[in-house]
């Protein structure tokens, strides 16, 4: 069995990530170029986006960064600490959001690279394998990506949604880089708590 942690409410027939109220925190501009090279890129392309649900429509509360939305990070602050512990596979419970792009744009999705030694972006489904032996279904940070490339392909709706989300090991803040059109400009740059305290 699969074990996930979400973030908080349950809606009729659906369970919607949602984050806390005000998620709009502080943003930072980077440095233009990326923090990653492009043989570390996992594409999420349009064959792989949610159809269906409106999440924006369901839920008055949302983490943005930019033309990206993070359905469920601010919550992350109030998940217990233990959840971030790796076991003794080194598995870790994955933390799942539902990610939105609005406009026309590619977005990338990045972990800062001070923090890719305890958090990596689950959104490659080939590579979510436990270790042998773990049957919790952990994933070990090998498992994750150090940025993903968002396509766009909303249609009407003028937003593209995919499911996903992150695995940190140990409690505290992991900061992420957004970039928006090219990954040469300058990224957009959100510090995120996972379990308690602030950033």
């Amino acid at each position: 069995m699969v074990r996930v942690v979400f973030a908080r409410v349950a809606l009729t027939g659906m369970l919607v990530m949602t984050a806390c109220a005000g998620g709009s925190e502080p943003l930072s501009i980077g440095e233009p170029g990326p923090s990653f090279t492009q043989t570390e890129v996992f594409t999420r392309s349009c064959g792989t986006q949610i159809r269906g649900g409106d999440v924006r429509a369901r839920s008055a509360s949302r983490d943005r960064i930019g033309p990206l939305t993070l359905f469920g990070l601010s919550s992350m602050a109030e998940v217990s600490n233990e959840e971030f512990e790796p076991n003794e596979f080194g598995g870790l419970v994955p933390m799942k959001f539902i990610t939105q792009i609005d406009g026309d744009e590619p977005v990338w999705l990045a972990v800062a690279a001070e923090h890719r030694d305890r958090a990596a972006l689950i959104y490659d489904a080939s590579k979510m394998r436990p270790s042998p032996g773990d049957t919790e279904w952990r994933f070990r940070l090998d498992a994750g990506s150090v940025a993903v490339r968002f396509d766009t392909c909303h249609g009407e709706s003028g937003f593209t949604q995919y499911n996903g989300g992150i695995v940190v090991s140990g409690a505290g803040c992991v900061t992420l880089e957004v970039y928006v059109g090219s990954m040469s400009n300058p990224p957009l740059i959100r510090a995120a708590p996972f379990g308690s305290g602030s950033c």
